[in-house]
Parts: structure tokens; sequence; C-alpha cells
């Protein structure tokens, strides 16, 4: 680079890329990763301290690369050494898989921790024994016969600590998410001189998060005169279950319509991803060792689709409403405790225009305020299922101390 000589490698999308460049005094066309190798150069391991957005880079030492990650882990980075002890880093499993020398075979440990749903208990590993993860805002260290890993960012750290209310907490994440998504925009075409907006979809998937953000991203695209390509999901309400049951006779309804309805109230398509594995063989000659994480194979049908209608771009809110309400549970239980009329009117209702039954409909609008210790089907709420049993029981035989 042409910063400083030491960046080997860099995948980078920054949020403060402007500010970055006035405050390293870099040519207003440099890119994001002259941006980091700029930062490196001055900041040196403090770097990514000052870096927002997401980012992965390797730089090189007289120990050996150091690869660091951005905090919360959003740009993939793995790193593996081949035959000859030289260090290859990359956000592509595939493509260190493909090296001479990487060892491929199975790392039985870290299978064991995504088993029971908990890979984070084997953070820098992957399904391959010679491929390395690096864990979410960390540096590590790969010269030694063991890699160090260093942590940059401690959440723990941060010093404010306060208590909102819901209305409070609903006002302040709208603010955060408006800006998160323009930020996000603003850089599509920056990246794309301008001409970006015109292939940009959501992923939706019928839920709060995904509706949220593809909702502003059209307010953004209208104020420029654009408008989202289409609203993309891979349906997952349409086929059979893991008991055989579709999702209009286990919900009631199909989420197909909610987002074909999202999609008319946008003003874009709705595209539609296959619903089963027959549906795409492809998928299923891929090795799961090569996907970052096994559960994106479904969200991965879409690309084809996508990319044959020329989107470059996909906005997707997946996992957002989890980490903001615990997939908006949070929130229903404040509504339904605080006995909010309103709020619980309306929740009845739209469960009535998707066809459930009046009691089912009440059922499903009352249910977050009943407490989690509530007994259902001789079990508490958040037992877990007899499969999950069966492989914490197996991982605790294999893998005591990891269960």
């Amino acid at each position: 680079m042409k910063s400083d000589p030491r960046l080997l490698w860099c995948e980078a999308r920054l949020t403060n890329h402007t500010e970055l460049v006035g405050l390293l005094g870099l040519d207003p066309t440099a890119d994001d990763p002259e941006v980091v190798a700029a930062a490196v150069a001055r900041w040196g391991s403090d770097a990514p301290r000052h870096l927002l957005g997401a980012f992965a880079y390797a730089i090189g030492t007289p120990d050996g690369p150091v690869v660091t990650r951005d905090a919360l882990g959003v740009m993939p980075a793995f790193w593996a050494r081949d035959a000859t002890g030289q260090v290859h880093v990359s956000d592509s499993l595939s493509t260190l898989a493909a090296i001479d020398g990487v060892d491929c075979s199975t790392d039985e440990r870290f299978v064991a921790a995504d088993s029971i749903r908990a890979p984070g208990l084997c953070a820098d590993r992957t399904e391959m024994l010679g491929v390395h993860r690096v864990p979410p805002g960390t540096s590590v260290h790969t010269g030694g016969r063991e890699p160090v890993v260093v942590r940059w960012w401690d959440p723990d750290s941060v010093a404010m600590r306060r208590r909102l209310g819901i209305d409070a907490a609903a006002a302040e994440l709208r603010e955060l998410l408006v800006v998160a998504v323009g930020d996000h925009l603003a850089m599509v075409r920056r990246r794309n001189d301008d001409t970006g907006h015109q292939s940009v979809a959501a992923h939706v998937s019928g839920g709060l998060d995904s509706t949220v953000v593809a909702f502003l991203a059209a307010e953004v695209l209208g104020a420029t005169g654009h408008a989202l390509r289409a609203a993309v999901s891979w349906s997952p309400q349409r086929g059979p279950d893991d008991l055989g049951a579709t999702g209009v006779e286990k919900y009631g309804f199909d989420e197909r319509d909610l987002v074909e309805d999202l999609a008319r109230q946008l003003g874009t398509e709705a595209w539609f991803g296959p619903s089963d594995l027959g549906e795409a063989p492809w998928v299923a000659a891929l090795s799961s060792q090569l996907f970052p994480r096994v559960t994106i194979q479904r969200e991965s049908w879409l690309a084809e689709i996508m990319g044959a209608a020329g989107v470059t771009h996909v906005l997707s809110g997946w996992g957002g409403d989890e980490f903001a309400s615990f997939n908006g549970r949070g929130t229903n239980r404040a509504i339904v405790r605080s006995a909010s009329l309103g709020a619980l009117r309306s929740a009845y209702r739209d469960r009535r225009r998707r066809g459930q039954t009046p009691l089912r409909a009440l059922a499903a609008t009352l249910y977050p305020g009943v407490p989690s210790r509530w007994v259902r089907g001789g079990g508490e709420v958040g037992t877990p299922s007899v499969r999950q049993q069966a492989r914490l029981a197996a991982v605790a035989e294999s893998f005591p101390d990891l269960h």
C-alpha cells in the first residue's frame, strides 16, 4: 500500500472514512485500505480503536503477520499456515482451503461446540484444523509456534451505564438505525462512483429487524431519486419444518405473504429463493467447512438469484431483532404487562388479519406476558429439546470441559 508497506492484507468498509482522510492528511480519493494503512502507520497497535465500521487487516512484523478484526466481527478474517510454515490470510475459507499444505481435516472440537449452538467456546477455530478464525475485537500474532490472541476491544471497559425505558430506548434505537443505514448507503455510493444505488436490494424475512432496515433504506434511496431493486427472501415458512408442518399449518399464515405485502409498500418486487434443499441441489454439493457459519446456507441460496439480476449490494438486518429485544419478546412482554390497550388491540387485529382464530390470536398476543417459569408440555419454557439434549450428552462424553 502507498501509505505503509507493512500492510499485507486488508478488507474494510469504514463508516468514518471521510473523517480519517482529513485527520491523516490523505488524498480525498484514498480508498478504505489506504486509510487503514495510514492509520497503522500513525497509531500502530492502537489503530483499530480509531476505525469505525467493518474491517480486517494483516500487518507484517519481524515476528510474523498480525491479523486484526473489527470489534463485532462483521468482517470475516481467517489465517492458515502451509507446509513451509508461511502464513496466509483471507476473508474466505475456500481460498485458504485450496492452498497446498493447509490441514483441512475436521476440527472435531469446533464441530462439537457448534452442535450445541455454542461456537463461541472455540472462537479462534473453524471446522478445519489448519484454518483459524480471528475472534472479533482481537489481534492475533501468528509468528510463534502457538498464536497469541490479544484483545484490543473490551466492552466491559465502557464506563457508561444506563437504564432506559421502552419508549426512550425505541427512540434512540431508531435514531441509531437511521444513521447506520444512511452511512452504509453513502459508503455504497462512494465505492461505486454514485452508481451503486441502482443495484441495492434488501433481504427480508418478514421479521422486525429486516423490515426496519428495508423501510429506512427505501427512505434514504428515495431521497436521492433511487429505489430498492427488490425485497428478497428465502421464504422460511413456505416449506415443511422438521416435524412436517408447513408454515400455514404451524402459524396460520405464510411469511411470503408478509414479504409480498412489504414489497408492495416499498414500491418494489418480491423475490423468493427455493423453499427446500431439493430445489437447490448445488448447495448440497458444497462443503459446510467452506462456510464461515453453516447456518448461512439457506441465505446463500439467494446469491444466485440476485447475482443474475445484477444486484451488487444487499442490506440485511438478519439477527438484529434478537440483538435488540430477543426476537421482540422483551418489548412485547413490557407491552402486555403494562396493559397498553392500543398496542395489544393492534397486535390482536394484525393476527386476525393473518387468518388466526380469535382464541389463538388472543393467546398469541398475551403469551409474552406469561412468566418464564410457566410450565408447558411437562417442561419449563426454554428446556432443551430431545435432539439438543442428545447433542449435549454426546459432547459431554467426548469433550467434558467444553460441555
